[in-house]
């Protein structure tokens, strides 16, 4: 699922960087937080989802190490995956200090079991502890650095904390291991807006929009990517195409608008502000945008 952003006000786009408010849910309303993966559960495609009431966790990426584990081979492995089985079930109830037990029960055994790590990064970041549970993903990727799951959790834990420069090469090794998988490629696209790489950004999500053509959100978001790649043009005309699909759609409205002022169209500007404003009276963006016109 990817995510419809919107800019907030400035009085110019020009040289400006895009902060996005959220990332990959298809909700379109502002000021969402930004949902964390569910890479606990099996992998599955990213096809886009009816757009939620609250934040929803994302599908972890085509390709994802699918759950159960492989039960192993030798009776100690099938022993170890039993006990880690025990484990991941005592976490996701809420019990995370006897699953944590299990986990390093495990890894004083083997410090390199990939699971127990991943199992310990989740674990941490059920109790909210971002700098154990970043530590335990990061543990995990030196043992494996192509490992899917823990570069896809690691990288929306990161980001979803503000850290998104840091999330940036673990996105990128993830991007160039899924290369179609639409989740994957807006968070890297997004994370090289964030990081005011646009016009690398624009080249990420011009890729996926091909695979995909109507997808509103990729259309929006690469229009804002566009603006701060000062090609807006090619920003407007993907607005354009977005709101023949979805004419209701504020946030897109607020967004041409944005781009409409910011090329001295204030009478147009006006105008779809307005037209913002009939579908969402109360978008905090477009009331300030104006009131900003008509001082």
């Amino acid at each position: 699922m990817t995510t419809q952003t919107h800019r907030p006000l400035r009085s110019t786009l020009a040289g400006g960087t895009i902060i996005l408010l959220l990332l990959l849910c298809v909700a379109c309303q502002p000021r969402r937080s930004a949902p964390e993966p569910a890479a606990e559960q099996a992998a599955a495609p990213s096809a886009p989802a009816p757009a939620p009431t609250t934040p929803q966790q994302p599908p972890p990426p085509s390709g994802g190490v699918p759950l159960p584990f492989a039960a192993g081979n030798s009776d100690e492995e099938v022993e170890t995956n039993r006990t880690l089985d025990k484990a991941d079930a005592l976490s996701a109830e809420g019990q995370t200090a006897k699953a944590r037990t299990i986990y390093r029960t495990v890894l004083a055994r083997d410090r390199n079991n990939k699971r127990a790590w991943l199992g310990m990064g989740r674990n941490f970041k059920r109790e909210d502890r971002v700098e154990e549970s970043v530590k335990a993903y990061k543990k995990l990727l030196a043992i494996d650095q192509t490992h899917i799951n823990g570069l896809y959790e690691l990288s929306f834990y990161l980001r979803n904390n503000g850290r998104g420069e840091e999330a940036l090469p673990y996105a990128q090794q993830l991007a160039s291991q899924l290369n179609t998988d639409v989740n994957v490629q807006a968070l890297y696209g997004t994370l090289l807006l964030e990081a005011e790489r646009p016009a690398e950004a624009v080249i990420v999500l011009e890729r996926i929009l091909d695979l995909n053509p109507t997808n509103p959100d990729l259309l929006n978001n690469l229009a804002n990517a566009y603006v701060d790649a000062d090609r807006p043009t090619k920003a407007r005309e993907l607005y354009v195409r977005l709101l023949k699909q979805q004419p209701d759609n504020p946030n897109a409205l607020y967004n041409l608008g944005q781009l409409l002022e910011s090329q001295g169209k204030l009478k147009d500007a006006r105008a779809v502000y307005k037209m913002a404003l009939k579908y969402d009276p109360q978008h905090p963006e477009v009331l300030d945008a104006l009131a900003s016109l008509d001082r």
